[in-house]
């Protein structure tokens, strides 16, 4: 989470300040929170795009590819192609509630759920190949922030870790006009998206979750750093990518530390507890 929202809000504070899912079962229904079955294997690429990337086990540069699966990534604004096994590797999801009182089946927030964990897939892939041209292709453009950008078109990449990547408790909620100007306020981006997710991520055991920034040099330095829990704040909806398969594209994204550190405007009633 702090990939999106960490760089505008916590950069200052980041040392005290937290990061940032889960459906029902399919098929169940009501607000009740119960884990969802594995993702693994649950969530690969789109067929023809497995076909014509066949081989591509690792990330591989854009011009080694065959020629096939260069025209399927060229649009998307990449140097190098993600290996066809990405999404093996994302865990079981997370505990999830509906909020929605029956506006969104749980089965429906089963598959939306697994889409927000492709796109958090996507985003941790991109970050640390700095494919900041890839950033459109799973989120409006507002909602990556300046220095994140920057950071990444400076030729350095930024190793971000499981423990901000993949939450451990997730909601959806229904955004009202109301919702949408308390993001936009905090946030600074505006949206017309009718559902949320608030994902509640929290720090290793051990300690604290940390991401590091790696230099054109090799340098590596801490680049955030969270030891309380924080839930992060996706307003969005999924999008069914011809390449990318169904991914969760948010249009605008906060914390509650951000809205907890403003004056201007209060997270809706439920959203950060």
């Amino acid at each position: 989470m702090w990939k999106r929202v960490l760089i505008m809000a916590c950069v200052a504070v980041c040392a005290a300040c937290g990061s940032t899912q889960g459906g029902n079962a399919p098929g169940s229904s009501g607000s009740s929170s119960t884990p969802a079955p594995n993702a693994v294997n649950l969530a690969p690429f789109p067929a023809a795009v497995l076909k014509a990337c066949k081989g591509v086990d690792v990330t591989t540069p854009l011009a080694k590819v065959p020629a096939a699966c260069q025209s399927l990534w060229t649009p998307y604004g990449v140097s190098e192609v993600p290996p066809m096994n990405l999404f093996d590797h994302i865990p079981a999801l997370a505990p999830a509630t509906n909020g929605t009182n029956g506006a969104v089946s749980n089965s429906e927030l089963h598959t939306w759920e697994l889409a927000f964990y492709r796109d958090q897939a996507l985003f941790q892939w991109a970050e640390r190949y700095s494919q900041v041209g890839f950033f459109n292709k799973i989120e409006a453009p507002s909602v990556l922030s300046q220095s994140e950008a920057t950071t990444l078109g400076s030729g350095s990449y930024i190793e971000d870790p499981q423990c901000d990547i993949f939450p451990t408790s997730i909601s959806l909620v229904r955004v009202s006009k109301s919702d949408a100007s308390f993001l936009e306020v905090i946030s600074g981006s505006t949206t017309t998206s009718t559902y949320a997710l608030n994902a509640k991520f929290d720090p290793p055991s051990s300690g604290s979750c940390a991401g590091n920034v790696v230099d054109k040099s090799g340098k590596s330095s801490v680049y955030f750093t969270f030891s309380n829990p924080e839930i992060e704040i996706e307003a969005g909806a999924v999008q069914s990518d011809p390449v990318l398969g169904k991914v969760w594209f948010p249009t605008a994204a906060t914390t509650c530390a951000a809205a907890s550190q403003s004056s201007l405007a209060t997270p809706p009633s439920g959203w950060c507890s």
